[in-house]
């Protein structure tokens, strides 16, 4: 459908009768782009007609609606008339979980697909890659490869005051915002071209949304007297400069370190978008099963293994008070730190395409944390 749409309007120009034709079919590559919401990115438009089963019942292909020479209605855009629609899978791209195709290979593939991540867009950081939150643009293009929709939001000063993050009715027509974006998207929310000034109301009002979005998964649509709120499904990753954003409140904090021998060859080179060197066809696409099989997981917990991390957390809890009244000054594991380590248990187990949260992914979690813990001190 997009290709005929794009031979249509890439016609030579002895094919058009005249010059009015000519300003006519560039005018329909434009036409209505406050709809899209990703701004000054080319792309291709088109409206959506759901007819009820009844009306498309009478209609026919060769159905034709008259038209005058003078009329002064907007350019027509490519319309999609649907009479007949079935349902598609939860993902873009078909995956499953667990991917048997994966075994018995799987924790083989997860070590290279970490090292890769690591090496190419987090200059050799692993515990980062582990988590994939890092302040580094080059994120973006390598979690571009394995992800089917990837976009990044630049809060700069003037995005963050100027433009719409949610749709917003105007005029009785509805403008598109910045996070009106496809469920399973990941959005890449970078603080780095962030300058010093003011926030105006609308700025705070952009910010809010990007916040309700990471807790709760909602959009706002405004209208004039009246707003309304959808389910979305998306991922969201904040770059910023320092340990923590400077807006939001995120999951996680994942300050990066780069290796000494890639921070040291990268200082030498200004050029940061840099060729990333991709991984076999074969292995790529074993990544991409990998991560996209994930998203779908609904990861448990058996009795067995909620009373070992009960029990996990009692010793924990009376070895550190233990070390405090020796003197030691070691911190006492909080039920917050208890909720942040279910949740990397959680998102390890995913990652190993287990269903369950085993006593042996519980111990590889607590490693991850202590050790992202010992960077935010």
């Amino acid at each position: 459908m997009s290709s005929a749409f794009k031979r249509h309007w890439d016609l030579p120009k002895e094919s058009v009768a005249d010059g009015a034709s000519q300003v006519q079919r560039r005018a329909i590559k434009s036409v209505q782009s406050h709809k899209y919401p990703l701004p000054s990115t080319a792309h291709i438009g088109a409206q959506v007609k759901i007819y009820e089963p009844q009306l498309a019942e009478s209609l026919r292909t060769t159905d034709l609606r008259p038209a005058s020479l003078d009329s002064t209605e907007h350019v027509p855009v490519p319309t999609i008339h649907v009479l007949f629609a079935r349902p598609i899978p939860s993902t873009l791209v078909p995956r499953s979980f667990p991917d048997q195709s994966l075994l018995p290979d799987l924790e083989v593939a997860r070590e290279k697909l970490v090292s890769w991540i690591a090496d190419e867009g987090l200059s050799g950081d692993r515990l980062a890659a582990d988590h994939a939150s890092n302040p580094t643009p080059k994120l973006v293009d390598v979690l571009s490869h394995l992800v089917p929709l990837c976009t990044v939001l630049p809060l700069s000063l003037d995005a963050i005051n100027s433009t719409s993050f949610f749709p917003e009715s105007k005029d009785e027509d509805l403008h598109s915002g910045r996070l009106q974006l496809p469920k399973g998207s990941l959005c890449m929310v970078s603080e780095l071209p962030l300058n010093e000034g003011t926030v105006s109301e609308r700025g705070l009002l952009n910010l809010k949304q990007v916040q309700d979005m990471i807790n709760h998964q909602t959009l706002d649509y405004v209208f004039p007297f009246s707003r309304y709120s959808f389910e979305t499904d998306i991922n969201f990753i904040v770059l910023a400069a320092g340990k923590r954003s400077a807006f939001f409140t995120t999951h996680l904090q994942v300050p990066v370190q780069a290796a000494q021998s890639r921070a040291s060859s990268e200082a030498q080179s200004s050029d940061s978008s840099s060729t990333i060197q991709l991984p076999a066809p074969e292995l790529l696409n074993q990544f991409r099963k990998l991560v996209g099989g994930a998203k779908l997981a609904n990861v448990g917990l058996d009795s067995s293994t909620a009373a070992f991390i009960q029990d996990d957390f009692v010793k924990e809890r009376q070895s550190a008070q233990s070390n405090k009244n020796a003197g030691k000054g070691e911190g006492i594991v909080t039920s917050d730190d208890l909720i942040i380590r279910m949740m990397v248990a959680k998102a390890l187990a995913a990652s190993l395409h287990s269903g369950e949260v085993t006593p042996q992914i519980w111990e590889r979690a607590k490693v991850l944390e202590n050790e992202r813990q010992a960077r935010m001190g």
